[in-house]
């Protein structure tokens, strides 16, 4: 499947979900689904996420026109935007001659002065209304009232999430590169390691190896020893020592998706307690993979997942979740925890965890990106998942 194939896909798909709901048109507001359905994106968005850049989708499920604050304007028409299809709003000041200097001109000249007013007048000027829904009001207060009173506002969120949550074969092909280079990069970052290297320096040698590999990296979390059971914790400069733990829980962004996977190693042999807790978790977690099949519901995820962690020697074992759906976002939209009767489908992707965190000890983790296949759940990991040891 080509990108092209892709993007006809995506629009088939927005427009029968379009055609189902009732909609006329939809304006979609959140950055991954402005990628999503018209491979846009915002570097201002990005830094400050009240920014409004905004896809308009007419009923045929393609994106129609951009709204976004005039200072993007240059970027969008260089990347190939039309720029009469662009509505900006807001002043910024560009120079230059040429081409592409008139056409950003051009579209600045009629800018609207506030992001509502940029996508009233976008809807109008495609002649587009009716049943108009907003995909989130959030970023732009007194939006929906105004659409009120112009349209019917219809607020989706979690209808276009819902969208993205089955992937494709290019998105699973595009998923499994991610968990690629955020396994090479984590190779590469504790082959480095030696008595004395900190956290800090860990972290930086896998941020230094994805962005050599292609990615961006998103986090790293390299906690050692003790704060390893401190879950989502920023380096302190705590320094490797004979024995300790590494728990190691990384992301990275390849062409828009996500990797996130952990692992756990030791520098030198492991202690009895380490190799026990977490042989523990590993069947948990294997119990959890197991568990994803299509037709089942994420409680049955997280129940197996726990159930096995706790009959594998961790009695007390107890998590709010055991995992979440991933794509453009590390957390697409479903959660495996209890309580949550989603449904598994075929060619979704999940990130499966079991991490355990003890304070004033220390935590292991082990976490893998896992297809659901009609032939059954398929791990995208190609590193092993025992625990690493740091020779």
């Amino acid at each position: 499947m080509t990108g092209a194939d892709e993007r006809e896909r995506r629009a088939r798909q927005c427009s029968q979900l379009m055609s189902e709901q009732g909609w006329d048109a939809l304006v979609a507001s959140f950055p991954e689904s402005l990628r999503y359905l018209g491979g846009v994106s915002s570097v201002s968005a990005s830094v400050n996420r009240r920014t409004a850049v905004l896809a308009v989708v007419g009923p045929g499920g393609r994106v129609e026109g951009i709204v976004a604050p005039t200072g993007d304007v240059a970027s969008l028409v260089a990347s190939g935007q039309e720029a009469d299809r662009i509505w900006s709003y807001g002043r910024f000041v560009f120079f230059g001659e040429g081409a592409l200097a008139q056409k950003v001109s051009d579209v600045a000249a009629r800018a609207s002065a506030t992001p509502v007013e940029a996508v009233l007048r976008a809807l109008a000027d495609l002649g587009l209304g009716g049943r108009v829904a907003l995909e989130d009001d959030g970023l732009l207060p007194g939006l929906s009232m105004e659409l009120f009173t112009a349209h019917v506002f219809l607020p989706t969120n979690q209808k276009l999430l819902a969208l993205r949550q089955v992937k494709s074969a290019w998105e699973i092909g595009q998923l499994a590169q991610a968990c690629e280079i955020a396994e090479q990069a984590l190779q590469e970052s504790l082959a480095g390691a030696r008595e004395g290297t900190t956290d800090l320096e860990l972290v930086q040698s896998f941020q230094v190896a994805a962005q050599r590999l292609g990615a961006v990296p998103l986090f790293a979390v390299m906690a050692i020893g003790e704060q390893a059971a401190l879950a989502d914790t920023p380096p302190v400069g705590r320094a490797l020592r004979r024995g300790d733990m590494v728990r190691c829980d990384v992301g990275v962004t390849f062409e828009g998706y996500r990797a996130d996977i952990a692992r756990t190693a030791c520098l030198g042999t492991p202690s009895a307690k380490v190799k026990a807790y977490y042989d523990a978790i590993l069947v948990g977690e294997d119990n959890g993979i197991a568990s994803l099949v299509a037709g089942g519901v994420a409680e049955q995820v997280f129940s197996a997942a726990v159930e096995g962690t706790r009959r594998s020697g961790i009695g007390h074992y107890d998590r709010s979740h055991v995992g979440h759906s991933i794509g453009l976002e590390v957390y697409d939209g479903m959660l495996l925890a209890s309580g949550r009767t989603d449904e598994i489908r075929d060619n979704m992707v999940f990130c499966v965890e079991t991490p355990y965190y003890e304070i004033g000890w220390g935590g292991v983790q082990v976490e893998d990106m896992v297809v659901v296949t009609p032939q059954g759940p398929r791990i995208l990991n190609q590193t092993p998942r025992t625990l690493w040891e740091i020779s």
